[in-house]
């Protein structure tokens, strides 16, 4: 079996006034891995194609992910809505866990979680935390009768991510490069991944709404302590292309800040288990 980790992980503030490229980003990351540019052997947007060139001969890749501002489009948003309405949860549900998942990423860059992780300048937290209850139910829904808004939604944002993976040749080979995570489980989705989930001690869930992320928290009986503990990413910004690249290199930040064990990442593309390494 071929032991894969993550070496480090870098994004921009996903700031919708500015996004941070790529290029900036990936610097970044490599320097907080201690690698350089030359020693990168392959670069991708799929995390199968990325364990595929691990488990061969490459030992460096980055798993990356540049994107520009786009919405919900309609279709999305009518299923979303129905699944809401068959689950009975409410507007005032949403907008509660959105204004937690605000008040929380915003306590987060008040105190330096996401100093480390973050490239460019910091996230704009102008909508959130101090908008308080009130004014976010005066947000109109997006669809015609529905309980979805700009307020329980992350906004459009662009930006990139950058997680450098490695294998344990590298580790053998470079004896400076320290990881910070093992992967240990992937998965098509959450329930395929045969994870415990009251072991997990951090739980990032990377979905559009307020109103997913309560769908997923409900059927998968996932506690509050144990959930985004930074906010989630329906707060601080997400790459609408690759949603389980944003949710694993946000856990990896939460179990270095937390320095907890376990945890679980999860969204658009499937579903990972990773384990701190702890030096």
């Amino acid at each position: 079996m071929t032991y894969l980790f993550i070496a480090a992980v870098k994004r921009s503030s996903y700031s919708t006034h500015a996004a941070g490229s790529l290029e900036q980003v990936e610097r970044a990351a490599l320097q907080a891995a201690g690698l350089s540019a030359k020693q990168v052997d392959y670069r991708t947007e799929s995390f199968t194609a990325a364990v595929r060139h691990l488990q061969t001969d490459s030992q460096v890749v980055l798993w990356e992910q540049n994107s520009q501002p786009r919405s919900l489009n309609a279709d999305a948003l009518g299923t979303i809505e129905q699944a809401l309405v068959q689950a009975s949860v409410s507007r005032a549900n949403q907008d509660e866990f959105a204004l937690a998942a605000e008040s929380q990423a915003y306590a987060g860059w008040s105190n330096g979680w996401f100093k480390q992780e973050v490239v460019g300048e910091q996230m704009d937290t102008t909508i959130a935390a101090n908008i308080g209850y009130q004014v976010l139910a005066t947000f109109q829904p997006i669809a015609p009768h529905g309980t979805i808004t700009l307020g329980n939604a992350e906004p459009p944002a662009g930006g990139a991510v950058v997680a450098v993976l490695v294998n344990e040749a590298i580790l053998d080979r470079i004896r400076q490069l320290n990881p910070l995570a093992r992967i240990n489980k992937w998965a098509d989705d959450l329930t395929k991944l045969q994870a415990d989930l009251r072991e997990q001690e951090a739980i990032e869930l990377a979905w559009p709404t307020a109103g997913q992320n309560l769908l997923v928290q409900e059927e998968h009986q996932i506690s509050s302590a144990q959930l985004n503990p930074s906010g989630g990413l329906l707060a601080l910004g997400y790459l609408q292309d690759n949603l389980l690249l944003s949710a694993a290199a946000e856990l990896t930040n939460d179990l270095v800040q937390l320095n907890a064990g376990a945890g679980i990442a999860a969204g658009q593309g499937g579903a990972l288990s990773l384990r701190r390494v702890k030096l």
